[in-house]
This record gives structure tokens, C-alpha cells and sequence, in this order.
């Protein structure tokens, strides 16, 4: 039996999402042989997939970066030079922090603080935060 491509998505996400052998089975009703077609050019395709992501992931030099920091670049030229979202600037920010490359107090201009780290600060100092 093959999958119509409905069915064969359905079964691409469901073994990415690490459905066991025997449910994926059970559930498209596939012979054993079948199934071991199935699988084999679905994990393929999820391979050719991870793969694609991982490839396309782009390099950016913190040196680069910091020094464009360090020469007053706002948040906006930073994201339209280096092609990233806010979240992405955020997340090489706290990455040149983790690396020791510059401190905390150097970049504090442009580190968004979220909900969760301020509610912190208040559990951190005993008081429940204000709404």
C-alpha cells in the first residue's frame, strides 16, 4: 500500500515528532515492507531538510558587530546592515556577553529585557512584582 500525499505529510510529521515504528504502522496501516519504504525516504527528506537549515544558517563576526556597536550604531542600522530580526540581534548580543567578548553594561543600550527576567528581579528580592 502507498500513502496519498496527504497521508504521506501526515506520516513525515508524525516520525519527526518521533512517533515509534509500531504506532506509525499501526496508524497508516502499512505492511512492514511498506512501512521500511516509507520510512526510509521520509527520514530523507528530513535529513535533506536539517541539513538545507543548518547550511543556510549565515556567519556573522561578533568583532564586526561589536565594533559597529562601539561606533554608535542604533538598533535599526545594526539589524538592516546584518540582515537580522530584533530577536536575532538580541540573541547575538547575549552571545558576545556568554563569549566575554564585551560586558553587559557595554550593550545595555540595546538588550531588551523580557517579562520573565524582571518578574525575576522582583522573586529575587522578595517582593511580588507590580502589575
Amino acid at each position: 500500500m502507498t500513502l496519498n500525499a496527504v497521508e504521506a505529510v501526515a506520516f513525515l510529521k508524525d516520525l519527526a515528532a518521533g512517533m515509534s515504528d509500531g504506532a506509525l504502522q499501526e496508524k497508516y496501516g502499512l505492511a512492514p515492507h511498506d512501512f521500511r519504504l516509507h520510512k526510509a525516504a521520509s527520514r530523507d527528506l528530513i535529513d535533506k531538510y536539517r541539513k538545507s537549515v543548518h547550511d543556510n544558517k549565515r556567519k556573522i563576526n561578533a568583532q564586526s558587530l561589536l565594533k559597529d556597536i562601539r561606533d554608535h550604531l542604533d538598533e535599526e542600522s545594526l539589524m538592516a546592515k546584518y540582515e537580522l530580526t530584533a530577536r536575532q540581534l538580541q540573541y547575538l548580543l547575549r552571545r558576545i556577553i556568554a563569549e566575554g567578548l564585551a560586558g553587559p553594561r557595554e550593550l545595555a543600550g540595546l538588550l531588551s529585557v523580557t517579562k520573565s527576567q524582571i518578574t525575576q528581579v522582583f522573586v529575587d528580592l522578595g517582593r511580588p512584582p507590580e502589575e
